[in-house]
């Protein structure tokens, strides 16, 4: 069994500590909740800022709203090291939580061991990975990497009304300072350690993903307009049925992407599409529908593939003859993580003997941003039974210690080496 080499016990111990301090700062009826922007959340943040200041450090809030503590080394080249610790309603206890965690034992690790690290070391708590209420992700990786604009700053959210920007001015940020575009610095790197939300690693028995790629996303809005008309009086030969065309459309969006996901695999990329959301009107036992609206999921690690979908479910979609309307919502690039760090990551699990995969991200993260601005790595640890998202959401203790002892091994090597890669 593989065991970790520079992480004491007592770290060990700590870092697990940590995770199940944050799991009881939860909205007492609905475990695990600690949505970004409220009160929970600044609770949860507290709590780091706590642990920061005792490792005499100064965490600060950025203009993104983002939670950052420096360790000052040699040089000013840094290595962000960190990821999320807002989660999803009835969300899990890692999701994002480990990479922040992660972050702060390592920080721990070069305080308590009094080493100077060649580069800076950071620690970013990212503000708002989950989708917010404004209908936004990755609010402070989009903010820090200069990806975060005017129209996403005056979103208003649909309840309280208050724009995003006052909300990120709300948790300590700065928002007019935003739209500076903040110059990219290559010779500076950001790692994340991630739980993987899925069930390959546990299927393949592997300790650690590698991740090669993070998916793009394109989302579709399909609205189908028909009549809506009593359902006792109307003869089945005289509908417009917007429900009935959108169930053949979702069968068909399956049947495409069976067959695309097949192609992709072939080539070593991946390919995906959900049809996770309906809204239907007047949505009445007693009346034929008038109006239908999916939403459409795709992902894939290569941008033809979004053209390949869109042109097939296009030419199903007139030829089942009916009044229909789409358009685009998100769409958003495949990211590669940087070659060099794969390939480093991949030595040092070697030499430990952590059996790994190479894999692509299904998932978007915050690591997806920061790469247009430095180096990045990505690592997985294997999900148990590949749930998240979920309050079942689960790690082995044995794979939540081992994922930060590789991330950490990771940071020796780039902190302690003068080479650059």
């Amino acid at each position: 069994m593989y065991e970790c080499i520079f992480l004491p016990s007592s770290l060990q111990q700590q870092a697990l500590k940590d995770i199940e301090s944050l799991k009881a700062i939860t909205e007492p009826d609905k475990p695990f909740t600690r949505r970004a922007f409220t009160e929970k959340y600044q609770e949860g943040r507290a709590y780091l800022i706590a642990q920061l200041k005792q490792l005499g450090l100064k965490p600060f809030i950025d203009n993104a709203g983002n939670l950052r503590a420096r360790l000052q080394g040699e040089t000013e080249t840094t290595i962000y090291i960190g990821s999320h610790s807002d989660t999803v309603p009835n969300g899990g206890i890692l999701d994002g939580i480990l990479g922040v965690i992660a972050g702060l034992t390592i920080l721990r690790y070069f305080v308590e061991k009094k080493i100077t690290p060649n580069c800076s070391i950071e620690l970013i708590d990212f503000l708002a990975e989950e989708t917010s209420d404004w209908g936004i992700s990755c609010i402070g990786s989009r903010g820090l990497s200069g990806q975060l604009s005017a129209e996403h700053l005056a979103l208003k959210h649909p309840k309280t009304g208050e724009i995003l920007a006052d909300a990120i001015q709300r948790v300590g940020g700065d928002p007019d300072q935003l739209l500076k575009t903040p110059s990219a610095n290559l010779d500076n790197y950001f790692l994340e350690l991630h739980i993987e939300q899925g069930p390959v690693l546990e299927k393949t028995h592997k300790k650690i993903g590698l991740v090669t790629h993070i998916v793009g996303i394109e989302r579709l809005k399909i609205q189908f307009k028909g009549i809506s008309n009593h359902a006792g009086t109307t003869p089945m030969n005289m509908r417009q049925d917007t429900l009935v065309a959108a169930a053949k459309t979702i069968v068909a969006i399956h049947e495409i992407t069976n067959q695309l996901s097949i192609e992709a695999s072939m080539q070593e990329e991946s390919f995906v599409a959900t049809c996770g959301m309906i809204e239907n009107h007047p949505n009445a036992m007693n009346v034929v529908p008038g109006s239908t609206t999916l939403m459409v999921d795709t992902r894939s690690t290569k941008p033809q593939f979004f053209t390949h979908f869109k042109t097939q479910l296009q030419a199903y979609l007139e030829q089942l003859h009916f009044p229909y309307h789409w358009e685009i919502t998100t769409d958003t690039s495949p990211v590669l993580m940087d070659t060099s760090l794969l390939a480093l990551s991949e030595t040092i699990a070697q030499s430990a003997n952590i059996p790994y995969l190479k894999m692509a991200s299904g998932a978007g993260h915050d690591a997806a941003f920061m790469a247009s601005i430095a180096k990045t790595a990505m690592l997985f640890i294997p999900s148990i039974a590949g749930i998240s998202h979920n309050p079942k959401e689960a790690s082995h203790e044995k794979d939540i210690l081992c994922g930060i002892e590789l991330l950490l091994q990771l940071t020796i090597k780039l902190a302690l080496n003068e080479k650059k890669l």
